[in-house]
């Protein structure tokens, strides 16, 4: 039978076996040396926005100074740390998941950039665009990854609301190429862009169940009833490739 958790060897935020008289301070280094020396059983990490790594949670194993395998949950963050050391292996993971879902679910968009608990939503994703030359099938315009809640040219918080913002600002863009392009066309200028009838959009990442991707198509007959018209840049009152 495994001995009981020693409990919190250190933390910044909460009371420790130290200071509750349960574990003396050299009894803590060379504790918090073996779990240094661990494996890493699971782990969920956040990044700022430079890349590094700001929050972590890991799950380890490790061999305590007495030669029994043990379980600790390190905890890390831009505002503190924490090692719990479990003598229980359920105990270990339970109380590892419980916190990766207790800081999921502080903001209104994810907060993690990769973790391997179920039901956890992530942080990036990856959107295409798509777009249907007149007479031709779709190709890839753009292929662009980003983070939830970072902003771009909108904030989404949800894959869903990235799905819905992303089109309307792709058709804008579409639209205005498509003009010049009639423009150049109408006065021999070289033409440098592709004119698209129709532009479709697909976002995917992971909303805590596995990968899924999102689309939506805009544009006259791509599966979206038309609802967004890309312009074509030709002059609406008699189609002529310049405006009258």
């Amino acid at each position: 039978m495994r001995p009981e958790k020693v409990g919190k060897i250190e933390s910044s935020w909460r009371t420790t076996a130290i200071q509750e008289g349960r574990l003396a301070p050299e009894h803590q280094e060379k504790i918090l040396a073996a779990v240094s020396d661990s494996t890493t059983l699971r782990s969920s990490t956040a990044e700022d926005g430079h890349g590094n790594t700001d929050t972590s949670l890991t799950l380890v194993e490790y061999t305590s100074p007495l030669g029994v395998t043990r379980r600790a949950v390190a905890h890390t963050g831009p505002d503190g740390y924490e090692t719990v050391d479990f003598g229980d292996d359920t105990a270990a993971e339970a109380h590892y998941e419980a916190e990766v879902r207790a800081l999921a679910a502080t903001g209104p968009e994810p907060v993690w950039d990769d973790s391997d608990v179920d039901g956890v939503p992530l942080i990036p994703y990856t959107w295409i665009v798509s777009i249907r030359p007149p007479g031709e099938d779709w190709q890839v315009a753009k292929t662009r990854k980003a983070r939830l809640g970072d902003r771009i040219d909108s904030t989404p918080a949800t894959l869903e609301q990235a799905a819905a913002a992303y089109p309307d600002e792709a058709v804008s863009e579409q639209s205005e190429r498509n003009a010049y392009t009639a423009l150049c066309e109408a006065v021999g200028a070289p033409v440098t862009d592709v004119v698209s009838e129709a532009i479709r959009i697909e976002v995917t990442g992971d909303a805590g169940h596995g990968e899924t991707t999102l689309g939506r198509s805009c544009g006259p007959g791509c599966g979206d009833g038309g609802a967004v018209r890309v312009e074509t840049g030709r002059c609406r009152r008699c189609g002529c490739p310049v405006a009258c």
